[in-house]
């Protein structure tokens, strides 16, 4: 709203904290609740997740851990305590986002189906 009037196409306002003035907020900017959002990842970082979920598998089971059940709670939660850190596994695990290691992890399940 400028001068008592209010813009037509811009129907959403957004009080701004750093400046005095309001800022308009185009329709088409605004999130549309009922579509699906996209997520994808163009990288492929298979070899890279093999060497990583090789080497983590390793040490839990060396420790005497459930691997299924530590990388559940791993990738669940995020918290890194789920994985040892017996051969840095710990620090292994971490070399590559969460999201990416299981992408790569369901998109091999998945191609074997």
């Amino acid at each position: 709203m400028r001068d008592g009037r209010t813009v037509k196409r811009f129907p959403f306002v957004v009080k701004s904290m750093d400046m005095d003035e309001d800022i308009q907020v185009p329709q088409e900017a605004q999130m549309v609740e009922n579509k699906t959002s996209r997520f994808e990842i163009e990288t492929d970082h298979g070899k890279e997740a093999q060497e990583i979920m090789s080497a983590v598998l390793a040490a839990l089971r060396e420790k005497g851990y459930n691997p299924i059940n530590q990388l559940v709670g791993y990738f669940l939660s995020g918290d890194p305590t789920y994985i040892t850190n017996h051969n840095g596994a710990r620090g292994v695990i971490r070399r590559m986002e969460r999201d990416e290691l299981l992408e790569v992890i369901i998109r091999e399940y998945i191609s074997k189906l």
